[in-house]
């Protein structure tokens, strides 16, 4: 199913998306919600690319 490559890629992705999520979490509890807000794009990017690396190892 995964090449070692392919799985690489995909835990390398997975741990960007738990970093940046909490660092967004924290900014949360912090009451910086326009930047934790504004970060979410860049989770959904991070997000988008652990789904293409997911599409690409079928």
């Amino acid at each position: 199913m995964f090449d070692g490559k392919g799985l690489e890629l995909i835990q390398q992705a997975h741990k960007k998306v738990h970093l940046i999520a909490n660092a967004l979490f924290i900014k949360y509890q912090e009451g910086k919600l326009d930047e934790a807000r504004n970060g979410l794009v860049e989770l959904q990017v991070i997000f988008d690319d652990m789904n293409t690396v997911l599409d690409l190892c079928d």
